[in-house]
């Protein structure tokens, strides 16, 4: 991602390169009868190691007649987690409507009018959690409002005794931009795993990860 960002510094060796800025939705929450905006500084340190400006976007009343300003400084996006999307947002059926937990209109309507404004402008963005499904939806993709319901599997995405460093085995599908970036990282950490060996078949060759999995929404 950081490699995207670099186009928009300068190229004159005499003149410091601009930092990329990166708009960061913050989350919300209702704390003693307040109402909360808050992000974990974890993404905000990832942006920082990775030279970037995090750009922290609240989610209140003014922030929708003042989002232009925000939007037309920043070189990209960051998407993270939070509750879940609101089902207007993307086709659902009745059946499955009742799964959903509590929503957050204004950080919707906030975070879909950068997303548009980002495609649009071909900046880029990264996803996390609900921010990929928020990505997916913006792209014309659907939701499943439950995954344990929907698609049930061995897996617990969401229980109540594991926390967010809960992990499970997911494979990268070959041919994918994200399968291309991961394996050419590995390759120039020296990595010996070829995955671009023809002799391997797709099962063989795809890229095996731990990842996280703390969520009931999922990407249909």
């Amino acid at each position: 991602m950081l490699k995207l960002f670099r186009r928009f510094t300068t190229s004159n060796p005499a003149i410091p390169p601009a930092k990329p800025r990166i708009g960061v939705l913050v989350r919300r929450e209702l704390r003693k009868n307040a109402w909360v905006n808050f992000l974990s500084e974890f993404h905000l340190e990832l942006l920082f190691e990775c030279g970037a400006i995090p750009v922290l976007i609240p989610i209140v009343r003014s922030t929708i007649p003042n989002l232009r300003s925000y939007r037309d400084s920043l070189h990209g996006l960051m998407l993270v987690e939070g509750d879940d999307v609101d089902p207007q947002f993307y086709r659902t059926t009745h059946e499955t409507a009742n799964l959903i937990r509590e929503t957050s209109p204004m950080k919707d309507l906030v975070e879909f009018k950068l997303v548009r404004h980002a495609l649009q402008n071909e900046l880029p963005i990264l996803g996390i959690c609900r921010g990929a499904q928020l990505l997916n939806i913006s792209c014309g993709g659907q939701l499943f409002n439950d995954v344990q319901t929907e698609l049930p599997t061995k897996i617990d995405h969401r229980s109540s005794s594991v926390d967010c460093n809960f992990k499970h085995r997911v494979f990268i599908q070959p041919e994918t931009p994200l399968y291309d970036w991961y394996y050419n990282e590995k390759e120039t950490n020296g990595c010996t795993y070829n995955a671009k060996n023809p002799k391997l078949n797709d099962i063989d060759r795809r890229f095996p990860l731990d990842t996280n999995s703390y969520h009931h929404q999922g990407v249909r």
